[in-house]
């Protein structure tokens, strides 16, 4: 289904950072650009999201919330929260 209209508000809600950008990051910028208030809510803090087996995890878990901050910034969002359940532990 197209829809035609640009929505007024849009609340994206994704498990984990960067679902929303590779998803749907072309559709709720163009929104953005259209007027649309666009809020994202990640789920997750993303902290598990590296090979380094030495990765400091909330180091990383903080770097994916400034990541966020900036693409939301760049998509003209109107903000983003995280809810910081661990990732990979969150029940459907």
């Amino acid at each position: 289904m197209l829809l035609e209209e640009t929505p007024d508000r849009v609340l994206a809600v994704y498990g984990h950072p960067d679902d929303a950008e590779i998803s749907a990051g072309g559709t709720l910028a163009r929104w953005a650009g259209e007027g649309a208030e666009v809020h994202l809510l990640v789920c997750t803090k993303g902290e598990k999201g590296s090979q380094d087996p030495g990765q400091d995890t909330e180091a990383l878990a903080a770097l994916r919330v400034e990541e966020t901050g900036r693409a939301c910034e760049r998509m003209g969002f109107a903000g983003h929260e995280h809810l910081d359940h661990l990732d990979g532990e969150l029940d459907n």
